[in-house]
């Protein structure tokens, strides 16, 4: 084994996160592609950079990544392997799947993620030689910098760039009704913020106090209101 030669597989169920981890090892310095496509697709891994990764979800372009195998050709090129695994709050990532098309139904996509993670986590626990670390999404919406300790605690640079990563949760818990002003994303996000996940919880506030919310102003105003109590204002 060559010292310092350093190998990541990311890996999660499709929607986990994949592409954000990938994107922030790159960021911090480490050869590869965060896309469906990349450089690393074919498994060559000699005369590579020192430091390498590869990006499998779990399916990957509709088959199921032999994690396992993958790790021994890096390992045959001489590195040594990290296994990132994510991970993220089970009801956004089934809704997530549905509204990407991965599944039809909430019940497919829990299946589908159960799956995943039978097959990550059997793949991984076959190769002890391999490090094992969850990558947690939540943690990473919540709270930035820990994403930067983790690239420390890979032995990376820290990334480039101080881009927070979005919350793609919050969309996914707020009613269909709320969606349905006609609102931008940003908009329903100050609500949600607000403590305001509902029509009924819209409709239960004064003006007053909605307007007391940054970016909402009149005419977003008058919008809740036709949708919530026909303009009544209080």
């Amino acid at each position: 084994m060559v010292r310092g030669k350093r190998a990541f597989v990311v890996s999660g169920p499709e929607g986990s996160g994949t592409r954000q981890v990938t994107r922030c090892l790159i960021a911090a310095g480490v050869f590869g592609d965060a896309g469906h496509v990349q450089r690393l697709d074919g498994l060559v891994f000699a005369g590579r950079p020192a430091a390498i990764v590869l990006r499998r979800s779990a399916p990957h372009g509709g088959r199921w990544p032999g994690l396992g195998g993958i790790a021994i050709a890096m390992q045959k090129a001489g590195y040594d392997v990290t296994a990132l695994v994510c991970v993220r709050e089970s009801i956004a990532l089934a809704r997530s799947q549905v509204a990407a098309g991965h599944a039809r139904s909430e019940k497919e996509a829990r299946q589908r993620i159960e799956r995943a993670y039978r097959h990550i986590w059997g793949q991984w626990g076959m190769r002890r030689e391999v490090r094992v670390v969850v990558a947690p999404y939540e943690a990473y919406v919540l709270h930035p910098r820990s994403l930067w300790a983790l690239c420390g605690a890979l032995g990376l640079e820290e990334p480039r760039g101080r881009d927070a990563w979005y919350d793609g949760n919050v969309r996914h818990y707020v009613s269909p009704e709320l969606h349905g002003l006609g609102l931008t994303q940003a908009a329903v996000e100050l609500l949600v913020e607000a403590g305001y996940w509902t029509l009924d919880d819209l409709a239960r506030a004064t003006d007053a106090e909605l307007l007391r919310i940054p970016g909402i102003g009149e005419g977003r105003l008058a919008a809740i209101r036709a949708a919530t109590d026909g303009g009544n204002t209080r």
